[in-house]
């Protein structure tokens, strides 16, 4: 749901993922959200593009409303 607010328009990279999950008290480990992030990529759920060394995630544009 967090990238499917106005805040996730913007392609977010793991750190602003785990940063924004955590001052919703929604906590887990990087590593964790990390290995969520790439099977969402790998099963369409999201997109990333090259941000630099990392990876910015994103909705599809299909899926953004």
């Amino acid at each position: 749901k967090l990238l499917s607010t106005l805040w996730g328009n913007t392609p977010r990279i793991l750190d602003e993922l785990h940063s924004a999950l955590a001052v919703n008290a929604v906590h887990c480990r990087k590593e964790s959200l990390g290995s969520l992030l790439t099977k969402m990529v790998k099963r369409g759920k999201l997109s990333r593009i090259k941000k630099g060394k990392v990876y910015a995630y994103t909705l599809p544009l299909q899926r953004r409303s």
